[in-house]
């Protein structure tokens, strides 16, 4: 593909959006990147890219907000140096560049690297290796103690800023690295704790075990690296606070402009949807979700709800389109937020928790006068595979129902333990992947309760309505909760 001309640092300042990569931009030493592909663009602010300069991948950090720039440029380079005084692994600076409208620096590119992210992965991750999930996280904690060690503190410590290279785990984002002005030992152990939370927070709730490696040998670890330990199980308690504060901050950005999602508010509609999607084939449907349908294939027709698989740039994707039955319920929905919006957010926070499911892409809510809601829409990944439904009427012992009940077991002991109730837990809401991940679908009536009585009410309900899938079968899961299940017996 021919690059698209070059862009220059004033002229990022103001974009929305960036051009398909490969493209150029231009700096203020007169030489231009090769941008071939974006890790990360915050408009108005700054960019991450893989970049070629001279024939050599690097990384590219550039900083472009007016005003702010420098200190943000400044901040990047101090928390570099701090890590590499600490003795701690990161991609080393190949040049900073300073110009009049932003700058700019140059990273190692660590080629064939692995977030943790991706190493630790979800419910459905590839990974197979457990020996190296357990190496990394290992090393990780490893880090984090070090850093404490030193009076260091990573404030975004998120899975995506640890990258296992050749064996080896460096630590990214130096924006994000702080030095701690406390000097009492003793009171910079509660910061340390937060800190240590905070990172376990990330891994998906089903993980707070690692393979072979449970959290209290993590703990070890860290504290043969830091000096300071904790008990194994008073952390947990600090680990569940961190994540309900994550999923807190995450779930009030899930309807703004963020670097993954772009929000556009007119008078007669909402849409939010995947940056990464961004596309003139996204913006034709969401002008005619209604056409996409028709020009699909109908999956459901019903009165509350109709779905068809259509195509988008080559892939295929489900669209779900919430109808208005009648003058009435539209009237009691003018108000309310829209299903398509339940479903949009309970996807999404879902996903952090680490429950498969298929992946929100667009969701679009037709307005009057900014407000009033009339119909919406839900484009969201397609998942291939069996429903738990049709492997339970098979009723044969397989490796694939063993897999679906193992995992269904952990979804419903993620819900018990986060208050979250499904509305509609029944088998054929559940999709056996390819790769073995049990995919939950239909989430629009799903509830995060702040409540334990209602949460225990409405959970114990989802389970009555999935045990009735399970009569005259074989397969009875030994699922959580089973004095839920007992009770409602009695």
């Amino acid at each position: 593909m021919k690059p698209s001309p070059s862009l220059t640092l004033a002229g990022l300042a103001h974009r929305a959006s960036l051009p398909a990569a490969p493209f150029y931009l231009a700096l203020s030493t007169g030489e231009s990147l090769l941008i071939k592909r974006v890790f990360r663009f915050l408009p108005g602010r700054r960019l991450t890219a893989l970049a070629r300069r001279q024939d050599t991948p690097v990384v590219a950090k550039v900083f472009f907000r007016p005003g702010h720039w420098r200190r943000h440029l400044r901040r990047e380079m101090q928390g570099i140096a701090a890590l590499q005084s600490a003795a701690v692994p990161t991609p080393t600076v190949l040049q900073s560049i300073d110009g009049a409208n932003g700058g700019a620096f140059l990273l190692e590119y660590l080629d064939g690297g692995r977030t943790l992210l991706d190493i630790a992965g979800g419910q459905t991750s590839k990974t197979t290796d457990g020996r190296e999930r357990v190496h990394a996280v290992r090393q990780a904690a490893s880090l984090i103690g070090r850093c404490h060690r030193n009076g260091l503190w990573q404030q975004d410590a998120h899975l995506d800023n640890f990258m296992l290279h050749d064996g080896r785990l460096y630590l990214l984002d130096g924006a994000a690295v702080r030095r701690s002005a406390i000097r009492l030992k003793i009171l910079f152990r509660f910061k340390a704790r937060r800190n240590l939370a905070l990172f376990f927070a990330q891994f998906p709730a089903f993980m707070d075990e690692v393979d072979s490696s449970s959290l209290s040998d993590l703990l070890a670890v860290y504290q043969a690296e830091s000096g300071m330990g904790f008990l194994h199980a008073s952390f947990q308690k600090h680990v569940d606070a961190a994540r309900r504060r994550r999923l807190r901050r995450y779930e009030r950005k899930l309807f703004r402009s963020t670097s993954a999602h772009r929000a556009i508010r007119r008078r007669d509609g909402f849409l939010v949807y995947r940056r990464d999607l961004d596309s003139p084939g996204l913006h034709e449907l969401a002008e005619n979700p209604d056409r996409a349908i028709n020009e699909g294939r109908i999956l459901k027709r019903g009165n509350t709800s109709t779905v068809a698989e259509v195509t988008l740039d080559g892939a295929a994707y489900v669209l779900k389109r919430y109808n208005i039955k009648n003058f009435r319920h539209g009237l009691r929905l003018l108000l309310r937020p829209s299903r398509a919006r339940r479903s949009w957010r309970n996807g999404l926070l879902l996903g952090m928790l680490g429950i498969a499911t298929p992946r929100p892409c667009l969701m679009l809510e037709q307005r009057r006068l900014w407000l009033l809601r009339r119909r919406a829409y839900l484009l969201c990944e397609k998942v291939e595979g069996p429903t738990l439904e049709s492997l339970i009427h098979e009723n044969k012992a397989s490796a694939a129902i063993d897999t679906a009940l193992q995992q269904l077991k952990k979804v419903l002991a993620i819900f018990e333990r986060h208050r979250i109730s499904h509305g509609d837990m029944k088998a054929s809401n559940f999709i056996l992947s390819p790769d073995g991940g049990l995919h939950l679908l239909d989430l629009d009536a799903m509830t995060h309760h702040r409540t334990r009585h209602r949460h225990r009410r409405l959970l114990q309900k989802d389970h009555h309505r999935l045990l009735k899938n399970f009569n005259g079968s074989t397969h009875l899961p030994a699922l959580p909760s089973q004095e839920i299940f007992d009770a409602g017996k009695g």
